[in-house]
């Protein structure tokens, strides 16, 4: 479900270190370097104008991959 337009988009920043992934990109961010929290480390994304409308967390990896070690 959509959020409602009279809202307008979810954004939760604070000094650049944003724990929220659902927030979205606005064009004021733009050119900005931001710190995601993916629930372990904080990922440094550098937003471009093709990220506008996108949430945060799309640009963060939050599982790694996984590989069985030889004995």
């Amino acid at each position: 479900m959509n959020r409602s337009n009279r809202k307008g988009p979810f954004i939760k920043s604070s000094n650049k270190n944003i724990f929220s992934k659902s927030s979205v990109i606005t064009k004021y961010l733009i050119n900005t370097k931001i710190t995601v929290y993916n629930g372990k480390v904080l990922n440094e994304v550098v937003i471009n104008k093709n990220m506008v409308g996108y949430k945060l967390g799309e640009f963060v990896n939050t599982k790694t991959k996984f590989s069985f070690k030889k004995l």
